[in-house]
């Protein structure tokens, strides 16, 4: 060890500790995935062993636990032959793994292309230090190519350029061969990314902290989580200390009571058509992969349906101009039928009307509504929006504007912002050149 240590500290060897086939007992995550693939893919039910015999440097956790993050990378930058181990997720050669089912006699070969053992050591391990603290790549969310992700330095470990900087001038090397070094490692790219305790215990803190930051903490989470990529790719938090914590007690972001503010996460609804009074709404998207909400914050589903008194409507003063308006959005509008198979459906026959009130029957309430910019869906094709006066705000009806195109479309990934940021173009030549920026041509 003292060998070793001598050797990391002044780079005057030309030995390094080598990388050889091994018989090795793997860290548990590595060898959960090797058995599960096993057992899901290979007709086994149960397995009696599985022999690891892979490229590993013998001792490597004492050798980490005894390098600070600087050692550590000089070494990986020195030693070419674990840099190129390092810089691959499977291993190509003397590797070899093999098993045995309950009822085998003799061993099967693991055929599957075999993950770098190597690589998810050096993940799994404590070598990253910041602000004191020892960390495992897993645990560090990426900031190098990432303004949000500094965002949340207050809450998780991060590493950014100063980081990366700090480092190449303590070593005499250069920035961009430490960073291709750290490029090797599973640092979080998404907040997401962290283990379940790790990112529910960032849920957890959030409500505690300054309001105007962690409300926009909280948005970007809920961005995440409500896109396509994530719901495609998301295979669910295992259950940790943590999670528990935040399914009884944790909060989330809602709007409640004409503000934004925290909310127990089990008390709070997800945003619906359905909702038309006021009860704690989940600041978020309207339609977007709801379902995943619930799995991951414990919110609920709004069961409650309405009808509308027709009768009942008044409509606003401010309706007839904003129909001018409206029709001449459309005629641009138009460009985005093809993008969306609903949106094509509706698009003819879609009608906005303002109103100073709507009055709708749900269950045995007959209930009022009358709160500015509440969006009430008739059907996906007739929509109220609440607007008092002679005038109505084009901002906050754009948000609204793009809600109806948002739920008409029911598709995750379609952008409905678009359809807002053209509801706002006042003139005819910003239109025309939002169509030709998104489509090349107004001929569409």
């Amino acid at each position: 060890r003292e060998a070793f240590e001598r050797f990391i500290s002044k780079f005057k060897v030309s030995r390094f500790p080598p990388v050889e086939q091994h018989k090795i007992s793997p860290i548990e995550s590595y060898d959960e995935e090797i058995k599960n693939y096993i057992i899901g893919n290979q007709s086994v039910d149960k397995l009696r062993s599985v022999t690891y015999n892979l490229p590993f440097i013998n001792d490597l956790d004492s050798i980490l636990e005894c390098l600070s993050t600087e050692e550590v990378v000089k070494w990986i930058h020195e030693d070419h032959i674990l840099n190129a181990y390092l810089s691959s997720e499977y291993y190509t050669e003397n590797a070899e793994i093999t098993y045995r089912a309950k009822w085998d006699k003799t061993d099967r070969i693991y055929e599957r292309r075999i993950k770098n053992y190597m690589l998810a050591f050096f993940n799994e391990k404590k070598w990253v230090r910041i602000d004191g603290k020892r960390y495992s790549p897993k645990q560090v969310l990426n900031a190098l190519n990432s303004r949000k992700n500094i965002e949340f330095e207050d809450f998780v470990p991060v590493i950014d350029r100063d980081y990366i900087d700090a480092i190449a001038s303590s070593l005499s090397i250069g920035k961009d061969e430490v960073e291709e070094i750290f490029g090797h490692f599973a640092f979080c790219k998404e907040v997401t990314d962290l283990s379940s305790n790790d990112f529910y215990g960032l849920l957890l803190k959030l409500p505690d902290y300054e309001f105007s930051k962690s409300s926009k903490l909280s948005s970007v989470i809920y961005r995440i989580i409500e896109s396509s990529e994530f719901v495609k790719t998301f295979k669910g938090y295992e259950n940790s200390e943590n999670m528990t914590e935040f399914f009884k007690n944790g909060k989330v972001l809602v709007t409640f009571e004409k503000k934004n503010q925290y909310y127990p996460a089990n008390k709070t609804y997800l945003p619906s058509t359905k909702i038309i009074t006021d009860v704690p709404v989940l600041k978020k998207r309207q339609r977007s992969n709801n379902d995943i909400f619930v799995k991951i914050f414990g919110c609920k589903l709004y069961n409650y349906d309405f009808t509308i008194i027709k009768e009942k409507i008044s409509v606003s003063k401010a309706n007839e101009a904003f129909r001018r308006y409206y029709n001449e959005f459309k005629k641009y509008a138009s460009a985005f039928r093809d993008s969306n198979e609903n949106i094509n459906k509706y698009f003819s026959r879609l009608t906005i009307t303002l109103a100073e009130s709507v009055t709708v029957k749900e269950g045995d309430r007959t209930i009022d509504v009358e709160d500015e910019y509440t969006c009430i869906r008739e059907s996906a094709a007739k929509w109220y929006i609440i607007v008092h006066g002679e005038e109505y705000d084009i901002n906050r009806t754009s948000e609204v504007i793009e809600n109806i195109y948002d739920n008409i479309s029911n598709t995750p990934g379609f952008d409905a912002g678009k359809l807002g940021e053209l509801f706002r173009a006042k003139e005819e030549s910003d239109r025309r050149f939002l169509i030709i920026k998104e489509f090349g041509s107004l001929d569409v």
